[in-house]
């Protein structure tokens, strides 16, 4: 099974991201994002509500791309085979 890192998932694009990759593949899915003004969680939450399989593999991650990635944010994300690179600030 694939684990993709989603940067920015919080955000419009990320989120429809996000959903079309819990229904359309088998992947894990780690969503880092700082969720700042165009960041929103409730966006993703509507994806999850109600399919325990979609819960299962999601992960959210926070953090602000503005710092390095240390060893602590490194082992959240873990070992990832794709990376969608979607974070901006809007």
């Amino acid at each position: 099974m694939k684990r993709v890192l989603v940067t920015g998932g919080a955000g419009f694009i990320g989120h429809h991201l996000i959903e079309h990759l819990l229904k359309n593949t088998d992947w894990q899915i780690v969503c880092l994002d700082r969720l700042d003004t165009s960041g929103n969680l409730n966006r993703i939450r509507e994806v999850l509500e109600g399919n325990v399989d979609f819960r299962k593999r999601y992960e959210f991650v926070w953090h602000d791309l503005k710092a390095a990635i240390n060893s602590q944010i490194g082992g959240l994300i873990g070992k990832v085979s794709y990376i969608f690179h979607l974070a901006a600030a809007s």
